[in-house]
């Protein structure tokens, strides 16, 4: 009888860390992707003021601003070319976008990409694309998961000591 009493004891503490641990680690992983996809806009804009106003027409070089981590930027005229920083040549679905006035975020070959569009008289000028690794968030991702499941275990390992004690508590007077 008390092996019965511990057994639903730790299956239902079991089910509990579960039911609450599943959902709260699929919003970590989300938070942990928004999070990436704000840093790369914040890093994406702060780029866009390097850009003179008079690039669209005046030719000079652009250097952009060193970024953090392993953050690529990249700038793309209006033509679509990439003229400075570090990206594709070929213009992908984010940079099309922004193009068209809005910021566009998209994960493209293992790579989160925010592209911000450069605006000079009401017009899109350029576009600066930040991208970093999804790596870099997945394996961020995991050890909040790692931690998480740390917890999970502790929590199952101190609900067996209460299970035990209160099993034993419950199946003497049965045995008796």
């Amino acid at each position: 009888m008390r092996n019965r009493i511990l057994g639903a004891i730790l299956a239902v503490t079991a089910m509990a860390v579960v039911l609450f641990g599943l959902p709260l680690a699929l919003a970590v992983q989300h938070l942990y992707h928004s999070e990436a996809v704000v840093r790369l806009e914040r890093e994406a804009a702060r780029a866009t003021t390097h850009v003179p106003d008079s690039f669209a027409t005046s030719g000079d070089p652009v250097e952009l601003p060193a970024a953090s981590d392993q953050t690529q930027l990249a700038l793309y005229s209006a033509d679509g070319r990439l003229v400075s920083g570090t990206g594709p040549a070929a213009v992908e679905a984010p940079v099309q976008a922004a193009f068209g006035g809005r910021v566009a975020e998209q994960t493209i070959d293992d790579r989160i990409v925010v592209a911000v569009p450069v605006a000079d008289e009401e017009r899109v000028v350029a576009v600066v694309r930040a991208a970093l690794p999804a790596s870099i968030v997945d394996a961020r991702v995991r050890r909040a998961w790692l931690v998480m499941a740390a917890l999970a275990a502790g929590a199952v390992a101190v609900a067996a000591l209460v299970a035990r004690a209160v099993a034993g508590h419950l199946s003497r007077p049965v045995d008796a």
